[in-house]
């Protein structure tokens, strides 16, 4: 499996992601911790205490959900503006099992989007928004 690392990251409309990690390999992703902050406040500290979302079999792993897989690899024709719902063969393999997204698919490098939190702990409160602040530095708000 390899070392797990994980990380928080928060982008300029307030939308918080939690992203981990098994050996270089992204595994688990959820989007949206901006409405659960409670949640993402628990999911963090568990991490911290060895928890695994994949052993531990979490729920709301974006990476395996076919809905958003679907609306990822939507296929954008722009000689015709047109755009087509991705085919099954890139949806589920041959036996029907759902592919993954991956990292390069899933993962939010706009340059607005910050780091706020990984396994060695949350950044100063005045370098993240006010989404990240109020899961990391409850006790200020």
């Amino acid at each position: 499996m390899g070392k797990q690392t994980w990380q928080v990251t928060e982008n300029n409309g307030g939308g918080l992601t939690l992203y981990v990690w098994h050996g270089g390999e992204l595994v688990f992703a959820h989007a949206g911790y901006e409405y659960t902050t409670d949640n993402l406040r628990g999911d963090s500290e568990n991490l911290k205490n060895g928890g695994d979302p994949i052993v531990d079999g979490w729920e709301g792993n974006d990476l395996t959900n076919e809905e958003i897989i679907r609306g990822i690899r939507r296929h954008y024709d722009n000689e015709t503006g047109r755009e087509e719902l991705a085919g099954e063969d890139e949806i589920n393999d041959a036996d029907g099992n759902i592919i993954p997204l991956t990292q390069e698919e899933y993962y939010d490098e706009h340059e607005s989007t910050k780091v706020i939190c990984d396994q060695d702990g949350p950044v100063a409160e005045d370098e993240m928004g006010a989404a990240g602040s109020s899961v990391f530095y409850p006790e200020a708000k």
